[in-house]
């Protein structure tokens, strides 16, 4: 599992260096606040999905889109 995150963490870093040329220390700065907020993100699609309605499901998945998107991905 630790493997796999570390190889997700170098695509985005390839990704955000590549497609917006951030150099390494912005990344620094953007990647941990982004994956923070993606956890909270799907922790809380998690919540819905148990509790909610299918457009609270629905309206969840589409702010994990959007921070996916936020960053090109």
């Amino acid at each position: 599992m630790e493997r796999q995150r570390l190889e997700y963490h170098r695509i985005i870093r390839a990704h955000l260096s590549t497609a917006y040329l951030l150099p390494e220390e912005k990344i620094d700065f953007v990647l941990p606040r982004f994956l923070q907020s993606l956890q909270n993100l799907v922790l809380e699609l998690d919540r819905v999905a148990e509790t909610e309605s299918l457009e609270s499901v629905s309206r969840s998945g589409h702010a994990i889109k959007g921070a996916l998107l936020n960053l090109g991905l």
